[in-house]
């Protein structure tokens, strides 16, 4: 009809979410990283003239005999932290939960009762972004014999 609006012209609601999703992705990926001043935006960002701290690592016999106390010690974890150690064989998990001290590190003594090969590893509570375990962290064999 003469002198109604063509609905060809108007964009389609799907048109509409698709530029907004667009320009969400365009913010995240050029305005954001600016303005909490990561590397490479004109900052200074990068080091700063830090070194990098030394990534987790569990330190333990690497054989025991079966329910005989041994050390376990570890270091580069987060200052004043949670650390659960996990011990993992075919058939038998055992862990310990412990705090580190201000410099990232812990110690303590430990027996397992069950013979096997296990894997030692920690996860570490990381208290940002509401808080959650990371895990996986500074694997290391242990033979119980």
């Amino acid at each position: 009809m003469i002198g109604e609006p063509s609905s060809s012209l108007l964009p389609t609601r799907r048109a509409i979410w698709v530029g907004l999703l667009l320009a969400i992705g365009l913010f995240l990926v050029t305005v954001a990283p600016a303005l909490a001043g990561g590397p490479g935006n004109g900052r200074g960002g990068g080091s700063n003239g830090k070194t990098e701290a030394p990534p987790p690592q569990i330190s333990a016999p690497s054989s025991v005999t079966v329910a005989t106390p041994f050390t376990v010690g570890g270091s580069g974890f987060g200052s004043s932290t949670a650390v659960w150690v996990n011990a993992t064989s075919a058939t038998y998990i055992a862990s310990f939960l412990i705090e580190t001290d201000a410099g990232g590190a812990f110690e303590f003594v430990w027996s397992i009762a069950n013979p096997g090969d296990y894997t030692l590893d920690a996860c570490q509570w990381d208290k940002k972004r509401g808080g959650h375990w990371v895990c996986g962290l500074a694997p290391t064999s242990l033979s119980v014999q």
